[in-house]
């Protein structure tokens, strides 16, 4: 007797997850984001700052592009980010009195250990822009999901206005009334990406990347720019679900996601020495600055 010619259940599984994969490995991503951008910056031994500024966020994302079917891929992270104007206080060093010595008919100036900090009001506004573009291969591709390694590159450029700190700022040191910081770094360096297919359209993924940068700052204070080195890291924990893939009905697109996650950037810089224009003292002063953007984000996107 002739058994029937069928296909095991299982094949079809199989080939449903193998198609949920390849699907989901080419989406293009639109993110809103609300987060913090914290800023450590001093110019010893003239001005300190650390504070806290809320930042918006909007993002055009790829996470991860099979190239032609294949374990390559391909993938980059576009943001724009900007805060509102918020006073904050930054620590100022008054200028070096020189003292006379009694009897000696000399004189000595302050030390750098006694310099006095004085926290000064201004208004700061953040904004720029971060890009990451990255290329790799998957060295796990399972229907379950992919573990990939790859080369990151990019470019950050995040801008910061300083205003309305001459009034204030004068009684302790020659100041302008304002002025902006400007950094342009390009980075390149190892990327790790991972993401795995759940059940009911839940996905789940993140990413690492850590690059060494190299750029230029740029600052009216200093009077100039300046090349700087450092470091860059980033980290992403997303979660996507297609509503779609789990209730089938005709107005639900199975091609189209919504997802939310946390990301978090940092740059730190190695110091640097520069000049203080207006400021007195002889002592070398150097640049120690780093920051990091950390944010909560939700957005929408499409397979392809």
């Amino acid at each position: 007797m002739k058994m029937p010619l069928t296909t095991p259940s299982f094949l079809y599984s199989a080939a449903a997850a193998g198609l949920l994969t390849i699907s989901t490995a080419q989406a293009l991503e639109v993110r809103i984001a609300n987060g913090d951008f914290d800023l450590d910056g001093a110019i010893n031994p003239v001005m300190e700052a650390g504070f806290s500024l809320p930042t918006t966020t909007i993002s055009l994302a790829e996470p991860h592009y099979s190239i032609g079917g294949s374990r390559f891929f391909a993938g980059f992270n576009l943001d724009y980010f900007s805060s509102d104007t918020l006073n904050r206080l930054t620590d100022f060093a008054s200028t070096p009195l020189t003292t006379p010595i009694p009897g000696f008919g000399g004189s000595v100036s302050d030390q750098v250990a006694t310099y006095t900090r004085v926290p000064v009001p201004a208004d700061y506004r953040i904004h720029g822009t971060n890009v990451d573009l990255h290329l790799g291969y998957d060295l796990l591709h399972t229907p379950q999901g992919t573990v990939s390694a790859g080369i990151n590159t990019g470019i950050s450029m995040p801008f910061m206005e300083t205003r309305n700190l001459q009034d204030d700022a004068n009684v302790i040191l020659e100041l302008m009334d304002s002025f902006d910081t400007r950094i342009r770094s390009y980075k390149l360096g190892p990327v790790v990406t991972a993401e795995w297919h759940g059940v009911n359209g839940l996905s789940i993924s993140g990413k690492w990347i850590f690059n060494l940068q190299t750029g230029s700052v740029d600052n009216d204070l200093i009077g100039g720019k300046f090349d700087i080195d450092g470091s860059y890291h980033s980290i992403t924990l997303a979660l996507h679900y297609f509503p779609g893939r789990q209730f089938h009905k005709p107005w639900l697109p199975r091609n189209s996601f919504v997802t939310a996650g946390w990301q978090r950037d940092a740059w730190d810089f190695d110091k640097a020495s520069v000049t203080v224009q207006g400021f007195t003292a002889t002592t070398p002063t150097d640049l120690d600055l780093s920051f990091s953007h950390q944010r909560l984000y939700i957005g929408a996107g499409v397979t392809f």
